[in-house]
């Protein structure tokens, strides 16, 4: 059975999908959830670090059952996942805080991604060069929800990635 926290952090989520989340409150997240204001308040302090916790667990959650260690498919994964709940993202993105929202889910799922491709624990931090690597695709993603989403994730990738693996591998070696 899912946590109440969870159910909290995914009832955020689900009515952003028909309204701008700045609209949303507090009553609504706990009704939709079926819980009383007062649970809302045990676990969250307010709506927005309740969608923060639920964009981070989708994150890490995402990473997880990708199964892919090919960077590009990870990307081009996410990015299908992102279009998929494109009216929610939307309206997550209106409001004042909805850009660091969506850049700490990109930021959690974007590293743990990268570690996978590399091999290593979702735990073990990215190195400068993967860092950077990371911010420039973060960036782009950015962009390309700020723009409607309108390219075709396989596009998007193909226009900004390296078209050798070598150029992104020579990122993630150590100097």
């Amino acid at each position: 059975m899912k946590s109440t926290k969870n159910l909290l952090g995914r009832s955020a989520f689900d009515l952003s999908e028909t309204k701008y989340f700045e609209s949303v409150s507090v009553k609504d997240i706990a009704s939709h959830a079926q819980v009383e204001r007062q649970t809302f308040y045990y676990y969250f302090s307010d709506k927005y670090q309740c969608l923060a916790f639920y964009l981070q667990q989708w994150g890490k959650l995402l990473a997880e059952r990708d199964g892919s260690t090919n960077l590009e498919q990870h990307l081009l994964n996410l990015l299908d996942v992102i279009r998929k709940h494109k009216e929610a993202i939307i309206h997550i993105t209106y409001g004042d805080q909805g850009y660091s929202l969506l850049s700490a889910f990109l930021d959690t799922a974007l590293n743990q991604f990268i570690l996978q491709s590399e091999g290593k624990k979702p735990t073990d931090s990215l190195d400068k060069g993967a860092q950077f690597f990371a911010y420039g695709i973060h960036g782009i993603i950015i962009e390309w929800i700020k723009n409607g989403m309108s390219d075709d994730p396989s596009t998007l990738l193909s226009k900004t990635l390296p078209t050798s693996t070598e150029s992104v591998d020579r990122l993630f070696s150590e100097a």
